[in-house]
């Protein structure tokens, strides 16, 4: 007898050989196929299978993803986030950015007096800012080695956590490099979250899939999973080893991706920055979060 194929979500952990096919619905790269399954029980939406090292290295081939994504045109928003962090810090704190792109995060943090080290997946990522930043950088594979044992002040992840397979046991194991008192700052999107724009490419989604059934997206799936604030919350609460003290939660929203988009779709995102922030039927609107917590001591 056949056994059914169990589906582990990487935000609750249940394990369902049920789950159902939901928007994006589905997406490839090259000659890997995917589909975007929702929990039964949490409702998140997560791509599977999960993609192997090959796709994994596919996707992120070169250094084009942190090019597009992680820009200095970005610079108002990395200012507010560093300047977030900066409020928890004292000058000459040692800080770790997880996920590090580009470098340019890293950047502001060493021109504000920090002591900076950055973690990446990328190796052409990691040469980059290795050639342009007076900071340290390395890989995650360094990183993660029994040899590397290094303690930080504060810990930086933006934009990381919906990339990584297994983010609870990436989270756990990062943790381990906090110092007791230490802060850490995670910030990223909430693609299910209530916004005009989640709205909006739902009901397109939902058409396109109709009149063009089974059709992937044109582009990786580089957000392994979609989640909404509650989502998002209930994981830091629940799959986290470590005694955090929750300081700053805060849901709002840019108009992602539709902002960069035409005329109608820049519209659209305008008109969901106006609700961004707000609180309608007991549910806070937007399509970002930012979460600092403090690791208690022992």
């Amino acid at each position: 007898m056949r056994l059914k194929q169990e589906y582990e979500c990487p935000m609750c952990g249940l394990s369902s050989n049920l789950p159902r096919v939901s928007f994006p619905y589905y997406a490839k790269i090259d000659n890997f196929h995917f589909k975007y399954l929702r929990c039964k029980k949490c409702s998140t939406v997560y791509v599977n299978p999960p993609p192997s090292s090959k796709a994994i290295a596919l996707m992120y081939k070169g250094s084009e993803y942190h090019y597009h994504y992680h820009n200095p045109s970005r610079v108002e928003e990395y200012q507010k986030s560093a300047n977030l962090l900066f409020s928890y810090l004292n000058k000459g704190a040692k800080v770790l950015d997880y996920g590090c792109g580009d470098g340019f995060f890293l950047k502001l943090l060493s021109c504000n007096s920090f002591y900076c080290t950055g973690v990446e997946y990328n190796t052409d990522a990691v040469k980059y800012v290795k050639n342009n930043e007076f900071c340290e950088v390395m890989s995650t594979d360094s990183f993660q080695s029994e040899l590397y044992e290094e303690y930080f002040d504060a810990i930086h992840l933006g934009d990381v956590l919906e990339h990584i397979p297994r983010p609870a046991d990436t989270l756990n194991y990062i943790l381990k490099s906090l110092k007791f008192g230490g802060t850490i700052f995670i910030e990223g999107p909430l693609e299910n979250n209530p916004s005009l724009v989640y709205f909006s490419s739902y009901i397109f989604g939902f058409l396109k899939n109709i009149f063009y059934r089974n059709t992937a997206l044109d582009s990786p799936p580089y957000h392994l999973f979609r989640v909404g604030g509650r989502q998002q919350y209930d994981f830091f609460l629940n799959r986290i080893d470590t005694d955090l003290e929750l300081k700053y939660w805060r849901i709002y929203d840019t108009g992602w991706p539709y902002v960069e988009g035409k005329f109608i779709k820049y519209i659209i995102a305008k008109i969901a920055i106006l609700f961004s922030g707000k609180k309608f039927f007991n549910t806070i609107f937007g399509n970002r979060f930012q979460a600092v917590f403090i690791k208690r001591q022992i």
